[in-house]
């Protein structure tokens, strides 16, 4: 059995109070810091499998097999990391499935 790898992350949150879409055509913005962060973990596994549990979206126990990424119901939570997932493997093949856990 081999050993999995995991890493973890952490963001800090921010709130633009105005001119969010004005940075794409360079023009400035005014961001201010919050007290929260975004954490997230992501493991490899010894299936080939899509984990992913993020409460802060309303999605736990979620599972999936690498090879059925994008096929079928997907919750709204966990649209954007499977289609993004499937993408990546669809390029560079997975060799391990992946958790992902966020808080």
């Amino acid at each position: 059995m081999k050993q999995n790898k995991k890493i973890i992350v952490s963001a800090p949150g921010k709130l633009m109070l105005l001119g969010e879409h004005a940075v794409v055509y360079n023009h400035p913005c005014l961001v201010t810091a919050v007290d929260q962060r975004m954490r997230a973990t992501v493991e490899t596994l010894d299936t080939l499998e899509f984990q992913l549990d993020a409460e802060d979206v309303k999605v736990t126990g979620y599972r999936k097999p690498l090879s059925e990424l994008g096929v079928g119901d997907i919750p709204k939570g966990a649209k954007f990391v499977e289609i993004a997932l499937k993408n990546i493997n669809e390029k560079y093949p997975l060799k391990s499935g992946i958790r992902i856990t966020t808080k």
